[in-house]
């Protein structure tokens, strides 16, 4: 999503203090831990349980957190925010009006869903980590109303993400209604939010929940290395792209560019597959519906944090058009060259070497 405004950083809650560079995580333990740590969610899984609230010794033990609770509550929160973007839609009470245009003209239309989705999304974390800080794509919510307390928990993910993170380091992007616009047109099989966990300004941890689908959300942690699988939930397994899924490329329906032009001139024997919200087009990769999804034209980092978690987590690729690792960093969150994502590696080096830096 691209409207011609700034970013929605939201403010901080003082009650964590900013921890010292003294106490950064080395993230090349977390496939050590995945494989060695206690269950996940054994002390808060199932329906009806409150999430971990913010705990005091948190407070003075330097200003961490641990990523299986920033993903618990995003679990949970994703489920809040489904139930309200669906019921808003229900209701015909979407509200829609237009809050920017993209740098191709195109309109950026905001919903009610869309504001009541960031609220509960904003203020469920405030509520459970005061301190940790977040990216949105909308504004800032002015009250604390949409805060409940309790949630249904999704399925309990693998031992091992109980990595901690720095405060300082630490930031969650959240995009919570993706593909707005296809919202509004009834095409609603598009629809997602999406949670990504950032560290250093690399995507850690993302959550992907189709909200009008009757499936789990998908989480991805990302593996220790670049290039080393992580953990996937949410789906079986990865889907390899067979039959004309092979030369299938994903690009998105409402921010086209010159996408049509560059698969069927760029990619010898490929055709373009249109879609819309970059959450469901990383699904579409995920599950071997498409062999690759590309975008040529300015993307914000919201849009695609949380795919790009995802892929990652199954070892795959996520770049832009000049094969360099997205860096997600709050005060340039607009990315300029495009985006490349892939199942493998291998997948990734192909067409990004028939694109040869191309974005047209």
């Amino acid at each position: 999503m691209l409207p011609h405004r700034a970013p929605a950083r939201l403010r901080p809650s003082p009650a964590y203090p900013q921890s010292g560079a003294g106490s950064h995580v080395k993230l090349v333990i977390l496939v050590a831990a995945i494989v060695g740590a206690i269950a996940l969610f054994s002390s808060f899984g199932g329906k009806g349980k409150g999430l971990p609230d913010a705990n005091p010794q948190r407070q003075s033990n330097g200003g961490t957190v641990m990523l299986s609770d920033v993903l618990a509550v995003g679990l949970g929160l994703s489920e809040q925010a489904a139930a309200v973007i669906k019921q808003v839609k229900r209701q015909h009470q979407e509200n829609m009006n237009v809050k920017g245009k993209t740098a191709e003209g195109v309109d950026e239309p905001v919903t009610d869903a869309d504001k009541q989705s960031n609220a509960i999304f904003v203020n469920g974390y405030r509520n459970h980590f005061p301190g940790i800080r977040m990216l949105s794509e909308e504004t800032d919510p002015a009250d604390d109303n949409n805060i409940r307390s309790a949630f249904t928990l999704s399925p309990p993910l693998p031992p091992g993400a109980d990595v901690p993170l720095d405060l300082m380091d630490t930031e969650v992007l959240i995009d919570p209604l993706d593909a707005t616009k296809e919202f509004t047109e009834d095409l609603l099989e598009y629809v997602t939010t999406m949670v990504c966990v950032v560290h250093k300004g690399r995507p850690v941890a993302g959550i992907i929940n189709q909200v009008f689908e009757d499936s789990p959300a998908v989480v991805g942690i990302v593996g220790s290395e670049d290039g080393t699988t992580g953990v996937l939930r949410g789906r079986d397994q990865r889907k390899t792209a067979t039959g004309d899924a092979e030369t299938t490329v994903a690009i998105s329906r409402s921010h086209t560019g010159a996408g049509e032009d560059v698969v069927t001139k760029r990619f010898p024997g490929h055709r373009p597959l249109l879609a819309g919200g970059a959450g469901y087009k990383a699904l579409l990769v995920l599950d071997g519906t498409a062999n690759a999804y590309v975008h040529v034209t300015k993307i914000k980092a919201w849009d695609v944090c949380a795919a790009d978690a995802v892929l990652h987590a199954i070892g795959g690729g996520f770049t832009d058009v000049d094969g360099k690792r997205l860096k997600y960093l709050a005060e340039d969150p607009v990315f300029k060259r495009g985006v490349v994502a892939t199942q493998s590696k291998v997948s990734q080096a192909w067409y990004l070497e028939h694109l040869g830096g191309n974005m047209t």
